[in-house]
Order: structure tokens, then sequence, then C-alpha cells
């Protein structure tokens, strides 16, 4: 995370102090496969000391909205990565989950 305020810096100063954030291991690795049945296998291994709740959104790209009025008005808005259903999954045991949807 950077905690530092980017607008009062020249860009490459951020770029630079970027670069220089300590390297954290990422909490958690997550693989996905899509079996032959056409269900979605999710493998988790957590490197968190506490337990991890597992959520799944399903998104969809490529969506617009044409605005009929206000400040956009005549304007096409296009969307991305639009959530269409969101689901627990449930919770790491042990720093592993395993399951099909």
């Amino acid at each position: 995370m950077v905690t530092f305020n980017s607008s009062a810096m020249k860009p490459l100063r951020f770029i630079a102090r970027l670069t220089r954030q300590p390297r954290k291991p990422k909490p958690a690795q997550v693989l996905l496969q899509w079996e032959k049945n056409g269900r979605a296998h999710v493998t988790v291994q957590s490197h968190a000391a506490s337990q991890a709740k597992l959520l799944l959104a399903v998104t969809e790209d490529g969506l617009t909205t044409d605005v009929g009025g206000g400040e956009n008005g005549g304007r096409t808005l296009r969307h991305a990565a639009v959530v269409r259903q969101l689901r627990e999954l449930g919770s790491t045991d042990k720093n592993t989950f395993d399951t099909s949807v």
C-alpha cells in the first residue's frame, strides 16, 4: 500500500518512490481451473495467520449506458468488471481452501 500523497510529487519522483516500497509476500495464492463438467475448481493457499473468508465475484465487461440527462446527458458510459454475482464460498481451514463451483 502506498502511504504518501502523490499529488504534491513530480511524476518521476513518484515512480521512484513506488519502486522502493517494501516487497511483502502476497497474502494468498489462488488457483482457478475449469473442470470437464463445466465447473470451476478453486484452490487457495493462504499465508495469513488468521482464517480468511473466500468470495467469488462473477463480472461482465463491455457494458454501456446511454445517459439521457444530467451532466453526462447525451453520452454513452462504458463499464468494465460489472459484478453480476457475488458468492461466499467459505473460509480457509489451516491456511487452505479447496472446492468446486
